[in-house]
């Protein structure tokens, strides 16, 4: 929701204490995990790019041989612009926590990965009342203004609140209401008719006027 950015969103480990029941870790192991991740996704696609481009290179060459010519390299010259490593998905860095200050701490361990004016996903809100989504982002905010943060599965509530939306450069939700009944969760959250229904109802909210105003 929100402008045209495509991202590719890791896997990151959430904070609430069911999850930490669940697999025995702490706060701190969790934000482990999910830079791990992180930083293995991102080396899986380069070692992708890197595939590819030995492959380009080996077909180039096969063919080179039997027929050679300056318009044939123009060919490779193109190819090679399109396999550009600076083309490669962006991959969103997740901050997670349970309290406004392990969210600034994780954002911290990510260091030099979150770059300036980077888009930063922020997971584990969707069951906090407003006051603490808000207080979660404006702490976020306050440490590194440059970033851009993404709200994950942020509900119609969260996402009618002129606070939280002031502080997001983008969201997406997966909200009970894409199905209506409560029992039926994410039953229709892959149908895009009911996705677009739901998406329309978040812009006609009376204070959703654009989420990128903030940064226009």
């Amino acid at each position: 929701m929100g402008g045209s950015l495509v991202g590719a969103s890791t896997q990151d480990y959430p904070c609430f204490d069911e999850v930490l029941d669940f697999t025995k870790l702490d706060v701190p192991a969790h934000q482990r995990l999910t830079i791990h991740r992180y930083h293995q996704i991102k080396k899986h696609l380069k070692d992708i790019h890197l595939e590819a481009m030995v492959e380009l290179h080996a077909s180039f060459m096969e063919y080179a041989d039997e027929e050679y010519d300056y318009e044939l390299l123009d060919i490779y010259d193109q190819v090679c612009e399109e396999f550009d490593e600076r083309n490669l998905p962006y991959v969103i860095p997740i901050l997670q926590g349970k309290t406004a200050a392990d969210y600034n701490c994780h954002l911290s361990q990510y260091g030099d990965a979150i770059q300036q004016n980077a888009w930063v996903g922020v997971g584990g809100l969707k069951r906090r009342p407003n006051s603490e989504v808000f207080s979660i982002l404006t702490s976020i905010k306050m440490q590194r203004p440059d970033i851009k943060p993404h709200g994950y599965g942020l509900s119609k509530r969260q996402l009618d609140d002129n606070l939280i939306i002031g502080l997001l450069f983008s969201a997406d939700s997966a909200s009970g209401q894409l199905s209506g009944d409560k029992g039926t969760k994410y039953q229709n959250s892959r149908d895009p008719a009911i996705s677009i229904a739901y998406a329309r109802a978040i812009d006609e909210l009376t204070i959703q006027t654009n989420i990128f105003n903030c940064y226009a």
